[in-house]
């Protein structure tokens, strides 16, 4: 997605976009004073959300620019699972008995 959206409107500007890595979308034209509120709304399975919010909120100053950053942290998808059988030490029961386990 690249950058330019316009809006011209003095009511509400309802945009929905998607964002790689290092890519950004400016929106133009916004009247000074307006309130925006930039929201992901969701991220791949593997990522989580920064200490940042999902959701960012503002106020359009005329002559400033306003920039919603947000930052996923790739945490991974996969874990491991250890399934581990034991007899404990000391107890008379057959250590080499086979038991049922369902995951």
């Amino acid at each position: 997605m690249g950058e330019g959206v316009t809006s011209t409107s003095t009511g509400t500007l309802s945009n929905a976009f998607s964002l790689h890595a290092g890519e950004r979308v400016i929106i133009y034209g916004l009247q000074k004073d307006a309130s925006y509120t930039v929201t992901e709304d969701a991220i791949p399975l593997g990522y989580a959300f920064s200490e940042v919010s999902k959701t960012q909120a503002g106020t359009i100053i005329a002559g400033q620019t306003k920039v919603a950053v947000f930052e996923n942290t790739y945490e991974g998808t996969y874990a491991k699972l250890t399934v581990k059988e034991s007899v404990p030490d000391g107890t008379t029961g057959d250590r080499t008995r086979e038991f049922d386990i369902t995951v």
